[in-house]
């Protein structure tokens, strides 16, 4: 559930804490290079000797716990020894001698294995719990400073992954164990193993930096920065590329033609194996750059999902290159229906972009009702939400035929950023499109969205939760990159950045003349300055800056119904129109008449059209839950 939280959050300035500073400078000063190019860094520990006990007894208990469970399964044992030996022939750990002396200070890592089944190159992973408390109650976890985040928003990188013709994403091969530990640091990392109950339990060192340690992902992405600054006047574009388009292990690349994609490709490959690393898992929706890799090193689809690389996910987002599409793989999920599972399958829905924000937001109602009931994790919640809970999940399958175009094409046209957001009293949302117009043709396109449920309190009034709306999509809109993709695409900033309101704003004159409410007094507009103001829809051609908006013409009765219509249909109907006659171009009678008409099969909607008199997908779902879906 964290990481689901973590994923629906709007990327803003990461704070640089003291122990973040600090963890920084241990960097800075003891990072080097060996003869090789490989880069060898310190633990960045708390404290110079820092002293959790001795902690050999409990590593050797839980070791010989995992090995009574290993013996019971000479498969999994013979996996697990796979594992050990390769690290060995790798030279990622190293034999301790029985002569050699103990040293005064040292940490002993239980440790346990994890089998992904659904991993095409490995399938037991050997996980070393880093946080084992000892004696004295710390763990190594506890003495080691973690580091600032450091790994580029993935939702921030999509966006731009949308705007090129030819791309490519792969992965960094083993790349926290291409790192080295410093060799007096790594007496903190020890492991006790055997091939053979008949022989003694040794004692092994990790050499790298180690999966479970809470400060391997800074290392490691800080590694990468660090080969970035230092190769970047031998390798300029793949250093940049580095440094900003990686997340975790996967590098993003993208290029407006297939030469300078191959040039980039090859600057890749020659500045990671400077620094001792290597790509594999190439993907692309161009054949040329596949042909200079490998076959082996090819993959067909690709999840974009790395944070949990252990969990089945329910639904996550997949790119396949050949044909250029997004799509959510669906896994069934079948369990009693509880709080706890139902939390479970929530939060291995994997949506970065937000295409998904009219379910996600049924999802998020679900979840807000049971806290309400203050139910226990494995109580079976009320008939009405098992019943609401039940459709929703059964409906979760047809999710696999959703089919979006990856490539926004911006090639010789004009981009207008579009960013609405609306409220309700159940919930708010604000979602940003692209209007790309050239020659005669328009298109609209879904580029990102997120919505909220309404906050748990009896002030919540329709005004607050419309501010809150508004904040929602200045963030969207102003600090997800949103705004700035096309200023990174070679063809420029957007022609104009219009952020508008999809209802009238009641607060907006009142506010104004200094007369707002007790309740929108306590509002968040502060927030909404200076990112945003209250003029109308900027006209100005050469504007960059983001203005607030309303639109004050629509009739109260075709703005629900535009609000039922969701997201995706307000594009194929108003903003496909000239800008100029978007409040008046709306006819009511067929508004109307869309809405009320029975919802097609979702199946037959599950793919978007640039036919605007076909209801997309994302629409029929959108009408269904907010007529039907919420009790």
């Amino acid at each position: 559930m964290t990481k689901f939280w973590e994923l629906e959050e709007i990327p803003s300035a990461p704070l640089i804490s003291g122990d973040d500073q600090r963890a920084e400078l241990i960097f800075s000063q003891t990072v080097k290079r060996t003869s090789t190019g490989r880069f060898m860094v310190s633990l960045p520990l708390k404290e110079s000797e820092p002293d959790v006990g001795n902690t050999y007894p409990q590593a050797l208990r839980r070791f010989l716990l995992l090995e009574s469970r290993l013996i019971k399964n000479p498969e999994l044992y013979n996996s697990y020894s796979d594992f050990i030996n390769e690290y060995i022939h790798h030279e990622y750990m190293t034999l301790i001698p029985f002569n050699l002396p103990k040293p005064n200070i040292s940490c002993y890592l239980p440790h346990h294995c994890v089998l992904k089944p659904d991993s095409i190159s490995t399938k037991l992973r050997v996980v070393w719990d880093a946080s084992a408390k000892g004696p004295k109650g710390l763990s190594l976890n506890d003495i080691l400073l973690p580091g600032p985040k450091l790994q580029n928003d993935l939702s921030s990188l999509l966006l731009i992954f949308r705007l090129y013709p030819i791309v490519f994403i792969a992965d960094i091969r083993r790349m926290f164990l291409q790192i080295l530990i410093t060799p007096e640091h790594r007496k903190f990392q020890r492991i006790l193993w055997r091939f053979s109950t008949k022989g003694p339990i040794r004692e092994y060192e990790l050499n790298t930096v180690t999966f479970g340690v809470s400060s391997s992902p800074f290392l490691a992405i800080r590694t990468l920065n660090e080969l970035a600054e230092r190769e970047k006047e031998n390798f300029p574009n793949a250093s940049r590329i580095l440094k900003q388009n990686t997340y975790i292990d996967d590098v993003l690349g993208f290029s407006p033609s297939i030469s300078s994609a191959l040039d980039l490709q090859r600057e890749l490959i020659d500045l990671l194996k400077s620094g001792g690393f290597q790509l594999a898992k190439w993907a692309s929706n161009c054949s040329e750059l596949l042909a200079a890799v490998p076959e082996s090193d090819r993959q067909m689809s690709l999840s974009f999902d790395k944070e949990q690389p252990n969990f089945i996910k329910v639904l996550g987002l997949q790119w396949h290159p050949k044909s250029d599409i997004f799509t959510y793989q669906y896994k069934p999920h079948e369990s009693e229906c509880t709080k706890r599972t139902i939390l479970q399958v929530i939060g291995r829905i994997f949506d970065p972009l937000g295409l998904l924000c009219p379910i996600l937001l049924l999802a998020k109602y679900i979840m807000q009702q049971l806290w309400l009931l203050k139910i226990d994790w494995d109580d079976t919640p009320p008939e009405p939400l098992v019943k609401l809970w039940t459709e929703l999940k059964s409906e979760l399958p047809l999710l696999s035929e959703f089919k979006l175009p990856r490539q926004i094409s911006l090639a010789n046209r004009s981009c207008d950023i579009i960013a609405i957001c609306d409220a309700s009293n159940k919930g708010y949302a604000a979602v940003v499109y692209f209007r790309v117009e050239g020659g005669n043709q328009i298109s609209v396109s879904l580029v990102c969205a997120r919505s909220r449920v309404a906050p748990i309190s009896n002030r919540q009034t329709l005004a607050r939760l419309e501010l809150l709306g508004a904040v929602l999509l200045s963030n969207l809109g102003h600090r997800n990159r949103a705004c700035n993709a096309c200023g990174r695409h070679p063809k420029g900033a957007p022609k104009k950045r219009i952020f508008g309101k999809n209802s009238s704003f009641q607060c907006r004159n009142s506010r104004r003349e200094g007369q707002c409410s007790e309740a929108v007094a306590a509002s968040p507009v502060p927030a909404l300055e200076p990112s945003t103001s209250t003029s109308t829809f900027s006209e100005n051609a050469e504007s960059v800056e983001p203005t607030y908006s309303t639109i004050e013409a629509i009739s109260e009765d075709e703005t629900e119904a535009l609000t039922e219509m969701g997201p995706e249909m307000t594009s194929t109907i108003l903003l496909s129109e000239d800008p100029g006659m978007w409040p008046r171009t709306i006819n009511n009678e067929k508004v109307r008449r869309l809405v009320e008409r029975e919802p097609p099969l979702i199946r037959r909607n599950c793919q978007f059209s640039t036919n605007q008199d076909k209801r997309t997908f994302l629409s029929t779902y959108f009408v269904r839950k907010l007529k039907n879906g919420f009790p």
